[in-house]
């Protein structure tokens, strides 16, 4: 199940303060923008800066502290978010592929903030093609059969986060159709 821009307050908020985010984004040293050390998950071109962790032993866990000084309304907006997990801007460079995958926890929503992408960045999730729209939450199941691919000749940005199923109000607590949620576009 995936749905764009859901009625989540979380969701509002990551929107609203888009346009802040993304210029926070642009303006980051060269320096910050990590691959991804799990070099067989990828075929090349994903780098991320990590922003917020529960848990630092985590894959670049440990650069969340510095980075985040650089993102001052970024930080601002992630720690509004409760049950929030992890969070870090993630880029696909032209022509990165992130292989067919699943996520080991379930207990999370997973949540991409389209920051700046083109019409040939796509995520794949569970045999659907979903593109990101600048400005707009993508929310998915966190355990959810997914890939991504830029096949466009600029990069795709987004603001990747999890959050905790259990800090959401019901019905979105529970894993799978939800009733009253809005239908995938």
């Amino acid at each position: 199940m995936f749905w764009e821009s859901p009625p989540l307050d979380f969701v509002r908020r990551l929107e609203h303060g888009a346009a802040g985010i993304r210029d926070e984004a642009r303006a980051l040293p060269e320096a910050l923008w990590l691959e991804w050390p799990e070099r067989g998950s990828y075929s090349r071109g994903w780098r991320l800066v990590p922003l917020f962790t529960q848990d630092e032993r985590e894959p670049l866990g440990w650069s969340c502290g510095e980075n985040a000084r650089h993102c001052p309304l970024t930080l601002a907006v992630l720690r509004a978010i409760p049950g929030l997990r992890r969070a870090a801007l993630s880029q696909l460079a032209p022509g990165t592929h992130i292989y067919l995958h699943r996520d080991q926890d379930d207990d999370h929503l997973r949540c991409h903030l389209a920051l700046w992408s083109n019409p040939q960045a796509v995520l794949r999730l569970d045999g659907f093609e979903v593109h990101w729209r600048e400005g707009r939450c993508l929310v998915f199941e966190g355990d959810a059969l997914h890939e991504a691919a830029n096949l466009g000749e600029r990069p795709r940005v987004v603001l990747l986060l999890d959050v905790l199923r259990a800090s959401l109000p019901s019905p979105w607590r529970v894993r799978g159709p939800l009733l009253g949620a809005p239908a995938p576009d």
